[in-house]
């Protein structure tokens, strides 16, 4: 009491010495006492503290320095108690006009307009001074790279925020989107790691849950325990508007598809397209619309397909570029599903007709080498496209490492097909250019595989098997040990991260790699592990591109009764071979030849 009295008395005569004093020994005051004040021990609460605190004492030593009137003092004590209030507000929710902000990123993200989402978090970057604001806007972040198909800096975006600024209820959910993007990157065992290991989870978090652990199991094969996992969690869930539906009713559909049950995979599938039109999310739309689409054409329901596609076209923004390239690839993969090549060809040329001036450099540079691969793989390929792709070469050399390889390889994915029916001609030249700087980015690959971090796992994956392709250009220094143990790893690899059906799909690569090395005795172990593997698998988790290959390789170690099984089963699938590779294609037409129908 004494203390008070002596502070309403420095107050009354606005002694600023005393004042400073009292501020002084309140502080020390305030310090020791920390513990007492158990909420304070959470930065949130007491960044907060400490703001509030310090505003009222500068305001009030301001005062007592006679600087500012008694009016003037009121009026900042009046703000300080609204700052105040704002403050308190502001703990758990973001408030306006900062809500604002964020719910219009948002919509931009989910229309999958990631230009226009990536220039506002540019232009509004400066106002996250605050934690839970930071870490919205991390999330938010994290979405737009994945627009960009970039799950590793998506998930280096959210691994840079401190956890200890959240509350229990948002460790729980920032936790589950760490598994949600281990699930992204491939590591599915430290994914379920983290999901088995949650806390404090309800509502959403409950299907997004369910959902990250129905594909840890789904990549093990075990499409029984995803599909138990999906049902146990939508059965009591009735928000028909949430985002995490969507990918729970098309998982299902696929598991359905997958089981031979098609009623229940249309619907499920439909479900799918009309949770995603009510979420408002372009990229869910997109992905429901498309299965359901290919489902009917799969079945041979091409009117159903069609009204489909007439309904799905409704939600298209045709001011949208990545509607419109949604939009013709659904168009391809339909026609092909249909082997209507003039259709293709049409498509191709509408799409470049409506799509190219709008796109960037970067993104007309990538539709070209896809256009490439779609004529290649359709057999559509004329000399004059591929005199076009060699006479902007020089704007390849000068990409990203990941686009750079994957259009070079392309391109000389097609040349050497070429080369080996001797119908290379012209392009000679252009395809040692092609080789040459090919092999020259092997010592780049091998420094950015060094440089990636543990949890890209699939990325890790892929440029270990894209090195050992790579060793094929250049046959005099091919080293054939290496290559083959390096796919074994690989395939090691993947079962330790729980990838078992990438692992099985490793196994497959290990026998091309044996069968072009002509070693059968390897093709032979190889093969007969896969066959047990596979065993253990539920027929509909067998994909189609297995029985080709499998029938193959079997085929090359004098298999042919598994040979003919195997080959058999694909044409059962119904699937058209125009989905695939040409070096699929080429496999299922030689195998065409050699089998007895």
């Amino acid at each position: 009491m004494q203390e008070i009295d002596v502070f309403l008395s420095a107050f009354e005569s606005r002694d600023a010495i005393g004042i400073g004093v009292i501020i002084v020994l309140f502080l020390i005051a305030g310090y020791r006492g920390f513990k007492d004040f158990h909420f304070l021990s959470h930065p949130r609460y007491r960044i907060k503290a400490i703001i509030g605190a310090g505003i009222f004492f500068v305001t009030l030593f301001v005062w007592s320095m006679r600087w500012i009137s008694d009016f003037t003092f009121f009026i900042l004590l009046l703000l300080w108690v609204e700052i105040l209030l704002l403050m308190i507000l502001s703990l758990k929710k973001i408030i306006w006009p900062f809500s604002h902000i964020f719910s219009k990123i948002l919509l931009s993200i989910k229309a999958g307009d990631d230009e226009r989402a990536k220039n506002l978090l540019s232009c509004y970057s400066w106002f996250c001074i605050d934690p839970l604001m930071q870490y919205e806007w991390r999330l938010l972040c994290a979405r737009n790279h994945l627009i960009k198909e970039n799950p590793k800096k998506a998930f280096e975006t959210i691994l840079s925020f401190d956890e200890k600024y959240l509350f229990e209820e948002e460790k729980a959910s920032f936790n589950l989107t760490k598994a949600e993007y281990f699930v992204l990157l491939g590591n599915y065992k430290g994914a379920l790691e983290v999901l088995f290991n949650l806390k404090n989870v309800e509502g959403d978090l409950i299907l997004r849950r369910a959902h990250a652990i129905a594909i840890c199991y789904e990549m093990r094969g075990d499409i029984a325990a995803a599909s138990d996992t999906l049902i146990s969690a939508i059965s009591s869930f009735t928000n028909s508007s949430s985002e995490s539906l969507p990918p729970i009713f098309n998982d299902l559909g696929q598991m359905r598809k997958l089981e031979g049950n098609s009623a229940e995979a249309f619907h499920y599938y439909e479900k799918a397209a009309h949770s995603a039109v009510a979420a408002g999310s372009k990229h869910l739309l997109h992905v429901s619309y498309q299965n359901l689409i290919e489902s009917n054409a799969l079945e041979g329901d091409f009117t159903t397909a069609e009204k489909w596609i007439d309904d799905y076209r409704t939600h298209i923004y045709f001011t949208n570029v990545n509607d419109l390239l949604e939009f013709f690839n659904l168009q391809l993969a339909y026609y092909r599903q249909k082997s209507d090549k003039d259709k293709i060809i049409l498509i191709l040329e509408k799409g470049r007709s409506a799509l190219y001036s709008k796109l960037t450099d970067r993104q007309k540079i990538k539709y070209d080498i896809d256009e490439l691969r779609i004529r290649w793989n359709s057999q559509l390929l004329k000399p004059s496209y591929l005199t076009h792709i060699e006479q902007q070469f020089d704007k390849y050399l000068q990409l990203d490492l990941t686009l750079r390889y994957y259009s070079l390889n392309e391109i000389n994915r097609v040349l050497r097909e070429l080369k080996i029916s001797g119908q290379l001609g012209i392009f000679i030249a252009f395809h040692e250019r092609v080789i040459s700087h090919l092999n020259g980015m092997e010592s780049e690959i091998e420094k950015h595989l060094l440089s990636l971090p543990e949890f890209c796992v699939d990325e890790k994956c892929y440029w270990v098997k894209e090195l050992m392709a790579l060793q094929k250009n250049n046959p005099n220094n091919y080293n054939h040990e290496k290559v083959l143990k390096s796919l074994i790893d690989l395939k090691e690899s993947r079962m330790k991260y729980g990838n078992y059906l990438a692992g099985l799909d490793a196994g497959l690569d290990i026998c091309d790699e044996a069968m072009y090395q002509q070693k059968k005795l390897i093709v032979t172990n190889y093969l007969q592990q896969t066959l047990k593997e596979i065993a253990t698998l539920p027929v509909y988790s067998i994909r189609s591109e297995w029985y080709i290959r499998i029938a193959r390789y079997a085929y090359d170690v004098g298999q042919t009764r598994c040979a003919n099984e195997m080959f058999n089963n694909f044409l059962r699938s119904n699937v058209s071979i125009d989905h695939f590779a040409f070096w699929i294609k080429g496999y299922h037409d030689f195998l065409s030849t050699h089998l007895i129908p």
